[in-house]
């Protein structure tokens, strides 16, 4: 489960001296607790009074995050300040720019100071619908933040555990819960799929050690709740059936022998030319039938999507999905450089993947791959985007399959 501390210093009781005081205490406290992330949400500050702020806490971060779970400094809406202070990202409301023209300004930036340490931003968005969902996704945002799920103090608005679940279907990113989460109500947020869950009041009220212990034991006991076969109930978590398969900034998730849907997208937004789009699906094929079995993959000028079921290896162990990305990624970079001339890094290191679930059709997925092309105006019809592969019918169970 993702935790979020979303930070508001007004809060706390007291002058502002006081009140900052108090909250970088939280936030160290948060940092020790192992939360994932921390938005840094002062929007009344002017912008050298929350740069500073921004400076202390980013310092803070890195002298008390948790060695087993790192914590990420989000910066709400302010690029500027998370780039100048070395926040590992920004968090966008609903109505701010994409997440594809933030991450625009941060490549920019990045690529004109070669002092600076090169890194992945991280973007947030908040979302409020399954199309902001879709959206959020499309433009190549991390993460969602939905809500609000309950009733927050001073408002009766609400969109309710039904659009978090509609939500959570919709794309193939984490999904966060916000908005009047309590600890009494974590589960039935949890239960509709929510990747983790973020709140103020929550962690800012309350001893985050304790809060963070009470909502993961939440996750353990959805996780062990019997199936929907045993209870009926067509709404029992999925998080049963998953393993940790790696984490970076985001979690990982891998079921035995399923198929995945995985994205992964190049650094910087380099647009990859024809002839390295054709070595990047070559690569994507080398390891067909021996380390993962390739159901479609498609490469498009800054991404790739693939869907693929990890095959086991000569000891019977299921190769992992880190494991296959890491061979694969490496192996394209490699090829992809010494076709243009240059060095660097060409994938982002972060990629984004779903576990297809029981209601999902893996035909409907391959669909969706397939399509791809089409709804970016790059082809007409599929069938004449020659970076597009998938696992023929008749060679599925066999050796390599063909392009369509």
């Amino acid at each position: 489960m993702l935790l979020y501390y979303i930070t508001d210093r007004k809060q706390f009781p007291g002058l502002e001296p006081h009140r900052r005081e108090l909250l970088l205490a939280k936030i160290a406290e948060a940092a020790r607790a192992g939360v994932d992330y921390i938005q840094l949400r002062e929007k009344d500050l002017p912008a050298r009074e929350l740069e500073s702020l921004a400076r202390d806490v980013v310092r803070i971060v890195r002298e008390t995050r948790n060695a087993k779970r790192a914590t990420h400094l989000l910066i709400s809406s302010r690029s500027d300040i998370a780039l100048a202070t070395g926040a590992d990202g920004i968090h966008l409301p609903s109505d701010d720019i994409s997440a594809a023209d933030a991450r625009a300004v941060y490549s920019s930036v990045l690529a004109r100071n070669v002092k600076r340490k090169t890194r992945n931003v991280i973007i947030a968005v908040s979302c409020h619908s399954a199309d902001e969902i879709r959206r959020a996704e499309a433009e190549g945002s991390d993460f969602a933040v939905f809500g609000p799920v309950f009733e927050k103090i001073g408002t009766s608005m609400r969109v309710g555990v039904d659009a978090l679940r509609a939500a959570c279907q919709v794309g193939h990113m984490p999904v966060l819960a916000i908005g009047g989460v309590t600890l009494e109500n974590a589960r039935a947020c949890v239960e509709a799929g929510a990747a983790g869950i973020a709140a103020i009041r929550l962690f800012q009220e309350n001893d985050i050690f304790k809060v963070a212990q009470e909502l993961r034991r939440v996750e353990a006991h959805v996780a062990r709740a019997p199936s929907p076969a045993k209870a009926g109930n067509s709404q029992a978590p999925l998080a049963r059936f998953f393993k940790p398969s790696y984490r970076r900034r985001l979690p990982h998730l891998q079921r035995d022998y399923k198929a995945i849907f995985v994205t992964f997208r190049t650094w910087g937004s380099l647009v990859l030319p024809e002839a390295a789009r054709d070595v990047v699906l070559k690569s994507c094929l080398h390891d067909h039938g021996v380390k993962l079995r390739l159901h479609a993959a498609v490469v498009m000028p800054d991404h790739v999507h693939l869907i693929l079921t990890a095959l086991a290896d000569p000891t019977g162990q299921q190769y992992s999905l880190l494991e296959i990305l890491q061979s694969l990624k490496g192996a394209s970079a490699h090829a992809v450089n010494k076709l243009l001339g240059r060095q660097g890094p060409v994938w982002q290191d972060e990629s984004f993947d779903h576990v297809l679930r029981s209601n999902e059709s893996l035909l409907e997925k391959i669909e969706y791959v397939r399509q791809n092309p089409v709804r970016k105006g790059l082809a007409t019809n599929p069938r004449d985007y020659r970076w597009f592969w998938e696992e023929r019918p008749e060679t599925a169970a066999g050796e390599g399959a063909r392009a369509t």
